[in-house]
């Protein structure tokens, strides 16, 4: 698993790592260092003793370095940014950090932070230690070896405002297939002309549901690309949820389109309706060669 694997897996979830004191910000690093780098973190403290403790434990060092924060730095993608005892009520914090951001502020991966499922969220440098920066790039570029297929793509959070929003199969808001409550959250995947695809939970079930939805939801840069999928020699049925009650569509023999995720086993695309300038999205049950 890459930097943008991870994100896509773990964006929006509360994850307790080690199984004590709910969901840290701790927790949120160290499935990061498993799942991303092998290193399986042991009882190594507080967020400010990654910083603090740094040449104690040999895995780091070997897969790490240390840089302090100056006026000139900024933080790097899949950079382990580290806050001190002013942060955290005397633990400290800790962020993955997703190189957006200048001298000023910068944008990280946080739980526990204004909420405990991890979340980007905005920040200045007060109170920072610096960062963890790994040493094998690969892990946060990608490997040349799935460079071919692209990339799954961290989702953005899509929230609904004071009115129920009407869900389309398509982005010419044509065909209506369901609605999110308000305030409802939901993950937005992409964004095709002014719709925004967005996956939410279907009701009363553990299934998700996509469609395009005319709000922005608070999404100001939605994510775009996704691996590079290739239907293969029958049509593919594209279901508006991963519960397959409700059909959107299909792709064609060998149509090819995006993959920005896998959910519930199944295959989120997003792809061009014939004839028209119009997208849908939903999933699919083959992969299309992304996986």
């Amino acid at each position: 698993m890459n930097y943008t694997e991870f994100v896509a897996a773990y964006n929006g979830k509360a994850t307790d790592y080690d199984g004590a004191y709910g969901a840290q910000c701790v927790d949120l690093i160290k499935v990061y260092l498993d799942k991303v780098f092998g290193i399986k973190p042991g009882s190594w403290g507080n967020a400010k003793y990654y910083w603090i403790d740094y040449a104690k434990h040999t895995r780091l060092v070997n897969a790490f370095n240390r840089i302090s924060n100056t006026p000139s730095f900024v933080p790097q993608k899949g950079d382990i940014m580290v806050w001190n005892e002013n942060k955290g009520g005397g633990a400290g914090h800790l962020g993955i950090c997703t190189g957006e951001g200048n001298t000023s502020y910068f944008y990280s991966y946080d739980q526990n932070w204004s909420g405990k499922e991890m979340q980007r969220e905005k920040h200045d440098y007060e109170d920072v230690y610096g960062v963890l920066r790994p040493k094998d790039q690969s892990k946060i570029t990608g490997s040349t070896a799935s460079s071919s297929v692209g990339y799954y793509v961290p989702s953005v959070k899509w929230q609904n405002g004071s009115t129920k929003e009407i869900v389309y199969a398509d982005s010419g808001f044509s065909a209506e297939i369901g609605s999110l409550a308000p305030r409802e959250v939901a993950k937005c995947f992409g964004k095709k002309g002014s719709a925004y695809c967005v996956q939410y939970d279907l009701d009363g079930t553990n299934k998700h549901k996509a469609g395009f939805v005319k709000y922005a939801g608070g999404v100001t840069n939605a994510p775009a690309g996704g691996r590079n999928y290739k239907n293969g020699s029958t049509t593919e049925t594209v279901y508006a949820d991963t519960a397959k009650k409700t059909t959107v569509g299909s792709l064609d023999k060998n149509e090819a389109c995006l993959c920005p995720t896998k959910t519930d086993g199944m295959f989120l695309v997003i792809y061009k309706v014939n004839g028209t300038s119009n997208y849908k999205c939903g999933f699919t049950v083959y992969d299309g060669g992304v996986e």
